[in-house]
């Protein structure tokens, strides 16, 4: 039989992580520490029972996610800790402040079944409010094999398949190097490009590539636009329902304060269309703080409206859209150009895209015909004085037929592509009429 102790966190449980060991080979073991309270010991003895059956484990539920601990190694008082220091070359510093027993657990964590609490059965165990649930061997079975969790297809939902999401791009693996190297040294990158090629598509999803298990908590995404402040961004004092006023804390402050207590995990920001709203304005300060060179508590700064030094941490990465077609939009100006890694995504109207579409039984003939007309359209957008190769039309226009694959494709003509060219040829709309109707389909 195999033990089960279940916790109860309301926020993110990295939360809890109170410090970690780093290992030579660059892994590192988690320690969490228990609740306070007089039952800590029937709790450490409980514990120490089942240990000697090498079968115990903890779960808690994350996002409505249950989320499975690998196996507890062993519980240790703070007199056994200073115990096991004494025979380490590394030592485990704690702080004076915590006494308790900690529970050691090993390296990684795993998402099991979603209806894992149907498998469990709960234990009464004298004198102890914790829940402890128990599994049959046939339960234990299906979720363990060869002493680790047997994973379900749940589980695969939430795993990063890299290879999987990379294929999702119709753009060749060179691109996707670029992507990730960028990311990994610039610390901030810039998506850039024409309508439809897929910036916020490819920059949630770059973001996933980097991670273990898709957890939104490791992501936020912002837009900004003409009304987008610092105090919405950073910091800034907000009216409240007395008729005063209070400072709170923007959403990338608060963003940057969850990273900085959880340094074991890579954070994401992703700004979309980064070019609507005054930039200077929006980062204030932080112009220099979002530098990749920049980062970390040495180069704390007191900010507009609180003395109290802030950083941004190192586990903390942004990437941006901006959308090249948007006459309305200012240009960049070059600091901003100098803290970011700037990477153009173009259509793809390219053999992978086609296959996409066939996987999705368009017919073949339409297939082509849209693809040789798309990229003729796009050479003559490209060679326009008025406007070039940042007013191109993205393939992400058709990556979603629905229904009669004919009336789709004439739907996205006239319901999007032929306004968009009205706009692009204002002052020629003949022009603009011209080059819809090449792209006109007919049985």
């Amino acid at each position: 039989m195999a033990v089960v102790i279940r916790f109860d966190f309301d926020e993110n449980p990295m939360a809890y992580f109170h410090f970690e060991q780093n290992n030579r080979d660059g892994s590192f073991d988690k320690y969490w520490f228990t609740e306070e309270g007089q039952e800590l010991a029937q709790v450490k003895q409980f514990i120490d029972e089942h240990l000697a059956n090498d079968a115990l484990y903890a779960l808690y539920w994350y996002d409505g996610s249950p989320v499975m601990m690998s196996r507890i190694q062993q519980v240790l008082t703070k007199k056994e800790l200073d115990a096991l220091n004494d025979t380490l070359q590394e030592k485990i510093e704690l702080s004076p402040a915590y006494d308790e027993p900690l529970i050691w657990f090993e390296k990684e964590f795993r998402v099991v079944h979603d209806n894992i609490e149907h498998f469990l059965t709960p234990l009464d165990v004298a004198a102890i409010a914790w829940d402890f649930y128990a599994f049959d061997d046939v339960e234990y079975a299906q979720f363990l094999a060869s002493n680790h969790i047997y994973y379900t297809p749940f589980e695969a939902a939430l795993m990063v398949d890299k290879e999987a999401i990379q294929q999702q791009f119709f753009f060749d693996e060179t691109q996707w190097i670029l992507l990730e190297e960028a990311l990994d040294y610039k610390k901030n990158i810039m998506l850039q490009g024409p309508p439809g090629v897929g910036k916020t598509f490819v920059a949630k999803h770059l973001a996933y590539a980097q991670m273990p298990f898709k957890d939104e908590h490791f992501i936020r995404m912002v837009q900004f636009h003409q009304s987008y402040s610092y105090d919405d961004f950073v910091q800034g004092y907000k009216p409240t329902a007395d008729g005063s006023f209070e400072l709170k804390n923007g959403v990338f402050y608060t963003f940057c304060q969850t990273a900085q207590a959880d340094p074991s995990h890579a954070y994401y920001f992703i700004i979309d269309e980064i070019n609507r709203g005054n930039v200077s304005k929006i980062f204030g300060e932080l112009m220099m703080l979002i530098e990749a060179d920049k980062r970390g508590q040495a180069y704390a700064i007191p900010l507009a409206y609180d003395d109290t030094p802030f950083y941004i941490p190192e586990n903390v990465s942004i990437i941006a859209t901006m959308n090249t077609a948007d006459r309305s939009l200012a240009v960049v100006d070059y600091a901003l150009r100098r803290r970011f890694a700037f990477i153009t995504l173009e259509p793809q109207y390219n053999q992978k895209f086609r296959q996409y579409l066939l996987d999705r039984e368009v017919p073949v003939v339409l297939v082509d015909f849209m693809i040789e007309k798309m990229t003729k359209l796009n050479t003559i957008i490209a060679e326009d004085g008025h406007l070039g190769r940042g007013f191109m039309i993205g393939h992400s226009y058709f990556t979603a037929p629905s229904g009669d694959a004919v009336r789709w494709y004439e739907r996205v003509i006239r319901l999007e592509i032929e306004p968009l060219l009205l706009e692009y040829w204002f002052d020629d709309p003949e022009l603009a009429r011209t080059e819809t109707a090449k792209l006109r389909y007919e049985v």
